[in-house]
């Protein structure tokens, strides 16, 4: 069962706004307390629920990553470092399968847009002509609707091992995150 800041409070005898405040960094809270209340999240192997978040602060916080479909095998590891630094950066993560022919119809699905911050497209497979061509139009929609976006498409991504693939998840995610805090707008390459 999902941990909740219900189970936190009851855990420690403090209130559930109290929680959340420590947990959030809040000024209010001392630095001690701050620091035991997010020791016990830890420890509870809670997780916030971005969807909750989201809602009050009338913000998405999520990024979508997208990739061809039925490769997440081949890229687990680059979105395992991506996951990684946008739990860091408080943003909740779509996995989204995409089928080359459809990038461009995907994109221009405007429901989609209106409910993520950036798109980090992972693009590096044998079909690879196909699905440039078809994402490069659907690329041009994410900048007319003002969606930040990273592309990463190379062919050595199998030659990675398990920590240069997160490293690299990484450097994508907070070149991503980077954009959106900065109201970056255009389409980044890695």
């Amino acid at each position: 069962m999902r941990t909740r800041l219900k189970d936190l409070a009851a855990i420690s005898g403090f209130s559930v706004s109290t929680v959340s405040k420590a947990l959030n960094d809040c000024h209010e809270i001392s630095r001690e307390t701050r620091a035991e209340l997010k020791e016990l999240a830890y420890n509870c192997n809670y997780i916030p629920n971005y969807n909750a978040k989201a809602l009050k602060k009338q913000e998405k916080d999520i990024i979508m990553v997208c990739f061809p479909k039925f490769r997440l095998k081949d890229y687990s590891d680059i979105v395992e470092g991506i996951y990684e630094k946008a739990l860091f950066y408080g943003y909740g993560i779509i996995l989204h399968m995409v089928e080359p022919s459809f990038c461009k119809k995907f994109v221009l699905d405007i429901n989609t847009i209106s409910r993520i911050d950036g798109v980090i497209t992972i693009n590096d497979f044998k079909n690879t002509c196909s699905f440039n061509s078809n994402w490069a139009e659907g690329s041009d929609v994410l900048i007319d609707e003002c969606l930040p976006s990273v592309t990463y498409g190379n062919d050595k991504t199998k030659k990675l091992d398990k920590d240069e693939a997160r490293q690299l998840g990484h450097k994508i995610c907070k070149g991503l995150i980077r954009n959106i805090r900065m109201g970056n707008r255009k389409l980044m390459d890695f």
